[in-house]
């Protein structure tokens, strides 16, 4: 049976999307019981690896994107359809989701609480709302402008590297303040099972995400130049 190139994509984004989460989140929750720093350096450095492992593996077929902000600048750029574009990101919300249930399960079965980041009371150095805005739209923005300026360049091999390090750096460094989730739909894996404070706080971490992938976008449009030009 010869599958669709649409269905190709959407189990394509759906189990790197899985695969990124269910890591670097299960890393996380389990870890946070013995100290949450350590627990931050570790779930940021699996996600910011798996990220360029299911890049290298899936990144033929959908562009490896696993992260709806990516999927919105893509978008906005014209590298994808519409169509395309609402297949991914329901990929990659539903293997969030999935990826969410399984560390809950897993945590709950070994009695561990099922620890998440966010701000206020979700956030170890209880970060406001606005200071979580700010944050989120601009380590989002960061991601994303990397994505968008080496992934169609001669050097675009180097996407799978040069976005798991971002995000890994953004995820160590604001981490403890917000989460530094710069990934929509981390958030329906984390988040959205943390109880009525976590689905609380959903909107600012889809909301920032998006406005920041688009400014990325916004930017790129105007500074990107040809990699035959001679810069200094």
């Amino acid at each position: 049976m010869k599958l669709t190139l649409y269905f190709r994509q959407f189990m394509a984004e759906t189990y790197g999307t899985f695969v990124i989460l269910f890591s670097s989140v299960l890393a996380y929750a389990i870890l946070a019981t013995v100290e949450p720093f350590t627990a931050l350096i570790v779930s940021s450095v699996v996600y910011g690896l798996t990220y360029a492992a299911m890049h290298y593996t899936l990144g033929h077929i959908s562009g490896g994107h696993f992260n709806p902000m990516l999927t919105v600048a893509a978008y906005d750029d014209g590298r994808i359809t519409s169509k395309q574009g609402m297949i991914y990101v329901a990929a990659q919300v539903a293997a969030a989701l999935v990826a969410g249930i399984m560390v809950l399960w897993i945590t709950q079965s070994i009695q561990v609480p099922f620890a998440v980041l966010g701000y206020a009371s979700l956030s170890p150095l209880r970060t406001n709302l606005w200071i979580a805005l700010v944050i989120e739209l601009f380590v989002s923005y960061f991601v994303t402008y990397v994505y968008l300026a080496i992934s169609q360049r001669r050097i675009s091999y180097l996407t799978g590297i040069s976005v798991g390090f971002m995000m890994m750096s953004v995820m160590m460094t604001t981490g403890l303040l917000t989460g530094g989730h710069a990934n929509p739909a981390r958030v329906f894996a984390t988040l959205f099972f943390a109880g009525s404070t976590g689905r609380s706080q959903l909107a600012l971490y889809i909301i920032a995400p998006l406005v920041g992938s688009l400014l990325a976008r916004w930017f790129y449009k105007y500074f990107k130049y040809s990699d035959t030009q001679d810069v200094a």
